[in-house]
């Protein structure tokens, strides 16, 4: 076996990647020996579910995993020394782990990005609270952070239980798992003291008031200098350079969406100036980033769909 590398340190089994290597290839080769039938399966009948527990039994899918998010690698290195091996003991085995991780790693770290993220933006709403709802303050004027503190935490937790079920599996539908009750338990709080829709809406109509005391349409322009959002403006100078005239209902609720994404984010710069992780931080303003230039691209492309009444009249696929 060739390519081995010496970073997988710390594994609480195995001490190393040439120590878990080694193994992974002693055990594999015991079961293919076991049961050699392995390689007559063709890609129609596939690899029998009980061959496939044995081989996923060796847990090698934790070497494509960082082990910031639960696994022992995410080093190029090892994964191809880890394909190499399962290729050298079985063609089939090999191209399974291949395709398998490929398709498997992004996904999961593209969730699991997310939901620390959420993490990140909760922790700076909460800060942000802690230090401007006593008792002794009069909170009157503090309804637009009110009302995109509720809209976009209740969103957040919504988003992060359906991607812990989706990361779950199945078992997340059992009654007794907490993935699935996560999806349920949360879901009223998007309704709750006002629809989440029209709260995003409620913070739109707030900021264009500001907006139009001063004159102002450019949303950048605003909102760099706005006292909740000028830490965080700069990092979207690109995609928020819009102007705000005449916006729809749902174009609103859009709007809303991307304040609110500014000012959770603006909290958390805040915060991350106080000594929180530098890493959350960082992670935090690459996907609201993202976010945010997703809802900006649906209030630009946005147009008025209407219904139909009679919906059923010639939409029946069957007379097609």
């Amino acid at each position: 076996m060739k390519g081995t590398v010496t970073n997988f340190n710390n594994h609480p089994k195995y001490g190393n990647f040439s120590n878990y290597i080694n193994q992974y290839q002693s055990d594999l080769r015991e079961v293919l020996i076991t049961h050699n039938e392995i390689e007559t399966h063709n890609h129609i009948q596939g690899i029998s579910p009980y061959l496939l527990r044995k081989v996923h039994g060796l847990t090698p899918l934790s070497v494509f995993i960082p082990k910031e998010y639960g696994g022992w690698g995410g080093n190029p290195k090892e994964c191809l020394t880890l394909l190499e091996t399962a290729s050298y003991e079985s063609i089939a085995v090999g191209l399974m782990f291949g395709i398998n991780g490929a398709l498997f790693i992004d996904p999961v770290h593209h969730r699991l990005a997310e939901i620390q993220t959420f993490f990140t933006l909760t922790s700076g709403l909460c800060h942000f609270a802690s230090l401007n709802t006593s008792f002794r303050t009069n909170l009157s004027r503090l309804g637009l952070q009110a009302n995109a503190m509720k809209a976009i935490l209740t969103d957040m937790m919504q988003e992060a239980a359906q991607s812990l079920l989706q990361l779950v599996g199945a078992k997340g539908f059992r009654r007794d798992h907490f993935a699935g009750r996560a999806i349920v338990d949360c879901r009223p709080f998007q309704i709750f003291e006002g629809s989440n829709d029209v709260m995003y809406s409620q913070v739109s109509d707030m900021l264009i008031k500001e907006m139009v005391k001063i004159r102002e349409t450019n949303l950048f322009k605003f909102l760099k200098s706005y006292k909740d959002a000028e830490l965080a403006a700069p990092e979207f100078k690109e995609s928020i350079n819009i102007s705000i005239v005449n916006l729809s209902q749902r174009q609103k609720v859009l709007l809303g969406k991307v304040i609110s994404h500014i000012l959770a984010l603006n909290h958390s710069l805040k915060m991350g100036n106080s000594g929180f992780s530098t890493d959350l931080i960082n992670q935090a303003i690459q996907m609201t980033k993202h976010r945010v230039a997703s809802f900006v691209a649906g209030i630009k492309i946005y147009t008025s769909m209407g219904v139909f009444e009679d919906y059923q009249l010639g939409a029946d696929w069957k007379k097609c």
